[in-house]
């Protein structure tokens, strides 16, 4: 196919002797026998038909394409591999999410536990209230007295009160714990 000039349109095979035969016999300035009208295919040599009809032939061209069987199968494979990719990031996040949740809502209780026995005169037999960890966990708080590497001067009770750690620990029902160790002082009658 030769290249456009600007401001020519191609022109069918054939619509040059149709033309021309239509010139001789003096019918340029009416339709001819054959139902074309010159002037209108002279005039309608617009920008915007040129694109029109560039657009209708390269979507005809497209629609004359055709597959083998290995381009249609690699074509697959790899769809395939992009879908597979994809869920499995999609499932590694969703595990990754309930994993996260799940160690924050240990910390949430072990936070929420600390508080209480922190608070409560004798944590050792004290029981959490209702409500304040979900019942599938379980809570528990020791306390002891743990002197090595303090100085002397805190190794003895001052006006009864003595350095104390509190070792409290939420337990989950499949075994996971977490723990938290805390100081604080202590009444020296306080339960060890």
């Amino acid at each position: 196919m030769l290249p456009e000039r600007r401001g020519h349109r191609p022109v069918p095979a054939g619509a040059h002797r149709r033309a021309a035969h239509c010139h001789r016999s003096g019918q340029a300035q009416r339709p001819c026998h054959h139902g074309a009208d010159h002037r209108a295919v002279s005039t309608s040599n617009s920008p915007t038909a040129r694109r029109i009809g560039r657009h209708v032939a390269e979507f005809a061209s497209f629609a004359r394409l055709r597959f083998t069987l290995i381009e249609v199968l690699v074509a697959i494979a790899v769809l395939a591999l992009a879908l597979g990719a994809t869920l499995t990031l999609s499932g590694q996040a969703k595990f990754n999410i309930a994993t996260l949740e799940s160690e924050w809502s240990l910390q949430h209780a072990l936070e929420q536990a600390t508080e209480f026995y922190l608070l409560t005169p004798d944590p050792t037999v004290a029981s959490l209230p209702d409500g304040l960890i979900p019942r599938k966990l379980h809570a528990s708080c020791e306390i002891y007295v743990d002197l090595e590497g303090l100085p002397d001067y805190a190794q003895e009770a001052s006006n009864g009160w003595i350095l104390g750690t509190y070792r409290i620990v939420i337990t989950d029902e499949s075994g996971r714990s977490v723990e938290h160790i805390v100081n604080k002082l202590i009444f020296e009658e306080d339960p060890e």
